[in-house]
């Protein structure tokens, strides 16, 4: 997938607000920009650290710029969330995910369980599978990936209705997409989220198949590349 807006190098200062953040541009002025992400982003920025931003001149934003990715530790971290769904979706339609690729249909944001939607659903003849994208961007102290970075009380009814779906006798997929090209596995963040940890295991004892994919980050492009070990507890450290 290639990022078609213009791309503009800076610096990342602040976030003052969730969705929002002060850039230092090349030419001396700081700006306020979108910041597309409601996690902590924790790992992912820091004072300093340089960013690059698309630009959104048109009318009716509050911003012309929304940033699109960090580097940290000499690796690009993608941080726009939802462009998650975006590189699933174009993997989905060139068949590159294994063991996704003979369905015959895909719609994206499926109603489903109690007024929720699913990023996608995917269908051949009177089979259907579910499946939830999650963008993953913390990385611990011990190199280790992990979900979520900040309490999600829509993720966990997320797995929540794809359960529900699983014992229904559908399929049901939890993808985690990562964005950045450190970390050697994902696992939940049993120290931020217990609640959604444990929903993980419940839902991986259901039948719900938990999946990871590293994305390859070559700004302005990316693609999902290679698939990641998925733990339901993440190694206690010594």
């Amino acid at each position: 997938m290639l990022l078609p807006a213009p791309i503009q190098p800076a610096l990342f200062q602040d976030r003052r607000k969730r969705f929002l953040a002060d850039c230092l541009f090349p030419d001396g002025r700081v700006e306020t920009i979108h910041c597309p992400n409601s996690g902590s982003l924790r790992s992912c920025l820091e004072p300093g650290c340089p960013v690059l931003l698309s630009y959104h001149p048109e009318k009716g934003r509050s911003t012309r710029y929304t940033l699109e990715w960090s580097r940290m530790s000499d690796t690009w971290i993608g941080i726009h969330s939802r462009i998650a769904n975006d590189l699933v979706l174009e993997a989905l339609q060139n068949q590159a995910i294994p063991g996704l690729e003979t369905y015959e249909s895909l719609e994206r944001e499926r109603p489903f369980g109690n007024g929720r939607r699913v990023d996608f659903l995917l269908s051949r003849e009177d089979q259907r599978c579910y499946l939830e994208v999650k963008s993953v961007t913390f990385l611990n102290d011990d190199g280790i990936l992990k979900f979520p970075d900040a309490v999600t009380v829509r993720g966990r009814h997320h797995i929540d209705a794809l359960i529900e779906e699983r014992q229904r006798g559908s399929r049901a997929v939890l993808l985690f997409l990562v964005q950045r090209a450190d970390g050697l596995a994902v696992a939940p963040a049993e120290e931020i989220d217990p609640d959604y940890a444990d929903a993980m295991r419940r839902a991986l004892r259901e039948g719900v198949e938990i999946r990871a994919f590293r994305a390859e980050i070559f700004p302005p492009e990316m693609r999902v590349g290679q698939e990641l070990p998925v733990l339901s507890h993440a190694p206690s450290r010594k």
